[in-house]
């Protein structure tokens, strides 16, 4: 959604294109109340990547990032199964008609 508004000069912020930011693969964060975060999270191996170009923004620095899209389209799916609203058949249906 972000990508197709910037495509559209929509917004301006830095949008990684779908499939491919750093937030889908688990490495990076965005941090609405960056400000109040930005000195403790940038101490504990996050980096503050774009400055004000890209504020809420943060990227783990860490050696051991591994890519979980994988993990995160199979918890979506085992969600989706459990939660998701079952379709109601007609013949579910009661009619009133009231005058």
């Amino acid at each position: 959604m972000l990508y197709s508004q910037k495509q559209r000069g929509l917004i301006d912020n830095l949008v990684g294109y779908p499939g491919k930011s750093d937030n889908q693969k688990g490495a990076s964060l965005d941090i609405e109340e960056w400000a109040d975060v930005k000195t403790l999270i940038t101490t504990h191996r996050w980096e503050w990547t774009y400055g004000n170009k890209d504020a809420i923004h943060f990227n783990c620095t860490s050696d051991e990032i591994r890519d979980i899209r994988p993990d995160s389209i199979k918890a979506f799916q085992k969600l989706w199964k459990k939660t998701r609203v079952k379709p109601i058949r007609n013949s579910q249906l009661r009619f009133v008609t009231r005058i």
